[in-house]
């Protein structure tokens, strides 16, 4: 499978037993936010990044990311989806 971007969010996770889910919420929707999607993702896009920046909860973040999910798994041509989301990796390299 090939996806035509990828969300590095490693560091966002590492440090998701101790930041307030707040700050990780903003700091995701910040990231989703600079990814060049097509222009047709840019509503849901828009859309689940401010739902990041509004989490309140631990509950909230991860039915957002079910939301990411979903988004990323979207089919944008033949073996290919829109987004890797990547828990693994840091953002920074």
């Amino acid at each position: 499978m090939i996806w035509t971007h990828k969300l590095r969010l490693g560091d966002v996770y590492q440090e998701a037993e101790q930041a307030d889910v707040r700050i990780l919420g903003k700091v995701v929707g910040c990231r989703l936010r600079k990814l060049s999607l097509p222009e047709e993702f840019s509503y849901r896009q828009e859309k689940i990044a401010s739902q990041f920046e509004r989490c309140e909860d631990v509950d909230e973040f991860d039915d957002v990311m079910n939301d990411l999910y979903d988004l990323g798994d979207f089919p944008v041509g033949i073996g290919s989806k829109l987004i890797w989301v990547d828990t693994f990796s840091s953002s920074i390299r």
